[in-house]
């Protein structure tokens, strides 16, 4: 038996908001447990974001920062202490001010629910992903992540 997408993917999905604050969402990863959340405005996907993603971003900041600490470092001399202190509030602030929006992925990679399950699979591995939200005419309706796969392996449904 070849078991399709709809045999397996989750239906009830938790989604966060594009303009959800990264500090709100970094608390709700937690909260829930995952790793990340399809991102939904007025019924339509519209992304995904990560923990990845929040990191990548925080890269992007502290790299942005060192740069500007390298060129002001010879015109205003401070102690090493003071520059790693004033790096670490600086990106904080910048940080502070950043939504969803600003990290999650927006090209996202999906799937139909009639689609076969060896397909998703093939999805995941070939984009490097560990979520894939099914989608019908752009709306969002169910998920597979890659311990949906595991899962289904080790009932031995596969």
């Amino acid at each position: 038996m070849t078991l399709s997408i709809s045999d397996v993917m989750k239906t009830d999905v938790r989604t966060v908001g594009p303009r959800m604050p990264v500090a709100e969402l970094e608390r709700t990863l937690i909260s829930h447990r995952l790793s990340g959340f399809p991102v939904v405005e007025e019924e339509e996907l519209v992304g995904v974001v990560s923990r990845s993603d929040i990191v990548r971003m925080l890269d992007v900041e502290r790299a942005h920062e060192e740069q500007i600490s390298d060129y002001y470092r010879t015109w205003v001399p401070e102690t090493d202490a003071e520059s790693i202190a004033g790096t670490g509030s600086r990106i904080g602030a910048r940080m502070e001010g950043k939504v969803v929006a600003d990290v999650m992925v927006k090209h996202v990679i999906t799937c139909r629910a009639e689609q076969a399950l060896r397909e998703a699979a093939a999805t995941l591995l070939e984009y490097d992903i560990h979520r894939l939200p099914i989608t019908e005419k752009g709306r969002l309706v169910g998920i597979v992540t890659s311990m949906d796969l595991v899962r289904v392996i080790a009932e031995g449904r596969s």
